[in-house]
């Protein structure tokens, strides 16, 4: 049986749905998921007829960061630049773009949420200030209800 993908890709109706589908690890960010999306958003325009791309998370989390199995201390250049690549393709994409934030947030999924047009609060939303094993301090957020 063939492994499930880090991001899956619809396309329903008139919007294309990139889900982070890691749930048993937070949907941390990998060098691939990061990929993946980057082409997704980059090639989203080609798509004939769609109105808009959302980006979600499957399970608890929307998503947890970078994984920290990938992740060096201290992050490398490459490793920031990957990231920044990401972002910038997400605030380019020529769509509206909405990040449908449920559960934790943490890290560079605030980067995913800052990038998109617009993220509609899910539920009851907080942010807070975060600072885990030894990184820098950083905003997080928390829904505590799940967007349908």
């Amino acid at each position: 049986m063939a492994a499930a993908p880090e991001v899956r890709i619809e396309s329903r109706d008139d919007v294309l749905r990139l889900v982070l589908n890691r749930p048993k690890k937070g949907n941390a960010l990998t060098p691939e998921m990061m990929g993946a999306l980057t082409a997704a958003f980059a090639g989203a325009a080609e798509y004939v007829g769609l109105r808009a791309v959302t980006l979600a998370g499957e399970g608890k989390q929307f998503c947890t960061g970078a994984d920290l199995g990938w992740m060096a201390s201290p992050p490398t250049v490459e490793q920031g630049e990957a990231l920044a690549e990401l972002f910038r393709t997400i605030a380019e994409c020529p769509l509206p773009t909405l990040a449908l934030v449920q559960g934790g947030c943490y890290g560079g999924a605030m980067g995913l949420v800052a990038a998109s047009s617009a993220s509609p609060r899910c539920g009851s939303a907080s942010r807070r200030q975060s600072s885990r094993l030894g990184r820098h301090s950083g905003l997080a957020w928390r829904a505590r209800a799940s967007c349908s």
